[in-house]
């Protein structure tokens, strides 16, 4: 076996060495499916995350390549006192021996988002993240769907991404970038694979009986169809969407979903206070009071980076109707704001907060400084700023600090800002580009706009980009 996997081996760091790029093609296009595809106990994403990454520093040390431009990013910067500030609880820490898996992820999470910002330099580079990303899902959702009518799962997802939540999750966060086909100058291809995706992870969202998913999927849909209705060719998509509408909802579930979402209601009453009846918390809501209770007596700098689990025995006693089975189930508050708190304090709080806030700011300005000629980019720009926004009510009750699909958006933010920056201040805004790349329709003028790329670029990419640094 070591004879025929040696030689692919030494392909991909050839190819990998050539164009770092395709190996961040490669990671989006496996996050979505990160659970289904493993070797030897470690993701697919992971291992070509560890390839890309070391290609991309040897890249760096042999051309001698400054990384100032990558650390005035203020995301990058946040990143990395983040991490160091976990790093340093340790001094303080209730258990220092459970933090340095968790610290070891966060790096690694921090040095993704650092490559997604260096290396989507071009806004086609961002282009086919996104495209990856909607293809990839699409595949997930097939097994999802496959896993429930076909396997018999009574709850699927839990084999494709990890977990029937973070299935959930994940093909939603995508669900703004199927949209962004959709309503693109993509390819007729790429536009239909958008359309079938909001069909088929609807199918697949439902047949998980992720609850707060059952809330967020229609939310995300109604912001889309909104955006779409204040254009003549967007009414035409709605009608479109209205019509497959009717095709999805009987491929659906539709008792078992209905039944699931008629208890909605009393669970997140149960999560916010025990019953009269004497019934205890929910699961989520008994281990968040935990948190709390731990927040309350370390506020400032807390109890040391995922130390929940280590803690939890101890202030089981603090709140009522305790139990215990509960710990052995759930060892985490699920829930990344939560968590945070109660490992990093306000401190860790706020820069975990400043990460999508500043994702947000970036956004806005990105979005407000597009002319309406980069039709593409203005759909591209909310497609990202959707996503990031769904992360934060993600962090409320899941733990999306440990996801790669988190740290692949702030590094897509982070690449858009910098795309938008490095157009002269004082150019007028005709001067941008349609960040529409490989589509059918390209204009004369837009061709004319079209950077001659250096040797080893693609000829597709247009300005505004930053200079290359991959």
């Amino acid at each position: 076996s070591a004879v025929l996997v040696l030689p692919i081996l030494l392909v991909g760091a050839v190819v990998l060495f050539a164009r770092p790029a395709i190996g961040l093609f490669l990671i989006a296009a496996t996050i979505p499916l990160e659970a289904a595809l493993m070797v030897g106990g470690r993701s697919v994403a992971a291992l070509i995350g560890m390839g890309v990454f070391g290609v991309w520093a040897i890249q760096k040390l042999l051309r001698r390549e400054s990384l100032l431009p990558l650390a005035s990013s203020r995301l990058v910067q946040v990143a990395i006192l983040l991490w160091a500030f976990a790093a340093l609880s340790f001094i303080w820490a209730h258990d220092p021996g459970t933090m340095q898996q968790p610290l070891v992820l966060l790096a690694q999470l921090v040095v993704l988002l650092i490559l997604v910002t260096d290396l989507t330099s071009s806004w086609e580079r961002i282009a086919w993240v996104l495209k990856l990303l909607v293809l990839a899902a699409t595949v997930a959702s097939v097994l999802t769907i496959e896993q429930y009518f076909v396997g018999g799962a009574r709850r699927a997802g839990e084999g494709v991404v990890g977990g029937l939540n973070r299935t959930a999750i994940t093909l939603i966060t995508i669900l703004p970038f199927a949209f962004y086909l959709l309503r693109s100058r993509e390819h007729v291809v790429w536009r239909w694979l958008g359309l079938g995706y909001i069909g088929l992870s609807a199918v697949a969202v439902s047949v998980t009986f992720s609850r707060m998913n059952f809330l967020l999927f229609p939310v995300v849909v109604a912001i889309h169809l909104a955006l779409m209705a204040k254009t003549r060719s967007g009414r035409r998509g709605v009608m479109l969407l209205a019509s497959i509408t009717i095709v999805v909802v009987s491929f659906m579930p539709l008792d078992a979903v209905r039944q699931r979402a008629e208890t909605i209601s009393p669970y997140l009453s149960q999560t916010v206070r025990a019953q009269d009846s004497g019934e205890p918390y929910s699961t989520r809501g008994y281990l968040m009071r935990l948190g709390l209770e731990m927040f309350k007596d370390r506020p400032l700098i807390g109890s040391g980076f995922d130390n929940y689990q280590a803690l939890a025995n101890a202030y089981q006693w603090r709140v009522p109707r305790s139990p215990y089975e509960y710990l052995r189930q759930r060892p985490s508050p699920e829930s990344s704001h939560l968590g945070i708190a109660v490992g990093l304090g306000i401190v860790g709080l706020s820069m975990w907060i400043g990460f999508f806030v500043i994702a947000a700011v970036y956004m806005w300005r990105a979005w407000k400084v597009m002319p309406s000629a980069a039709h593409d980019g203005i759909l591209m720009v909310e497609a990202v700023g959707v996503a990031v926004l769904l992360q934060v009510a993600y962090g409320l009750y899941d733990e999306i600090h440990q996801a790669k699909m988190v740290w692949i958006l702030l590094g897509l933010a982070g690449a858009i800002h910098a795309l938008v920056r490095s157009r002269t201040p004082g150019e007028p805004r005709q001067g941008w580009t349609s960040p529409h790349v490989g589509g059918h329709r390209k204009t004369s003028a837009l061709r004319s706009r079209t950077r001659v790329p250096p040797s080893g670029r693609s000829a597709g990419e247009m300005i505004p980009s930053r200079p290359q640094q991959s």
